[in-house]
């Protein structure tokens, strides 16, 4: 994708400043609980049939 991006010289997107919305205890949170066990699953997809 970045080869693509690149190509037609369109830079990253990327956000001048934070969302007011941002909640930084949330993402803590987040990352210390949900995300482990995200990681963990060691790239199963529980959508798909099979595992």
């Amino acid at each position: 994708m970045w080869k693509l991006l690149r190509r037609h010289r369109w830079p990253a997107q990327v956000p001048v400043q934070q969302a007011i919305e941002r909640d930084d205890e949330a993402i803590e949170v987040w990352n210390a609980e949900a995300w482990p066990r995200v990681k963990g699953r060691g790239g199963r997809n529980p959508c798909r049939r099979g595992g």
